[in-house]
């Protein structure tokens, strides 16, 4: 199980979806749900839970991008790194497009950037004319 995304309220009747990475980097607060991928193949059924989000994704494209970080009392979970992230955030449907534009400057001016990276995971999840998109205009 790999922590994707959280969901946050902007507002009254505002919630936006943001990938958990880019939540931890610029230091969004505490997620009113979670989200969480999965292998397709695995059994999901009990954790369908009120303030849980179940993805799931082909076995071949599960592991790659996958870390490990350090959350709250030390804690140790598993996450996609930002060029996943990022990529994961352009596949899906539903991300804020002003989010997700914000989160294109904000990796483009990062000093840890991996563009290399970020095009192979872009290549691997059919991204890449999207990310090109942005990088184009970004850097």
């Amino acid at each position: 199980m790999i922590f994707t995304s959280c969901s946050v309220s902007m507002g009254v009747e505002s919630t936006h979806t943001i990938p958990l990475c880019i939540c931890l980097v610029i230091r969004i607060v505490p997620p009113a749900k979670y989200t969480m991928t999965f292998p397709k193949d695995y059994n999901v059924t009990s954790l369908n839970q009120k303030n849980l989000i179940v993805k799931r994704i082909v076995p071949e494209n599960y592991e790659f991008g996958r870390i490990e970080i350090e959350y709250s009392a030390g804690n140790r979970i598993c996450v996609y790194d930002l060029e996943r992230t990022l990529c994961d955030i352009l596949r899906g449907s539903g991300s804020d497009v002003q989010i997700v534009g914000e989160a294109m400057k904000r990796y483009a001016v990062s000093k840890d950037k991996n563009i290399h990276r970020l095009m192979q995971y872009a290549d691997q999840l059919h991204v890449k004319l999207k990310v090109l998109r942005y990088m184009e205009v970004l850097l």
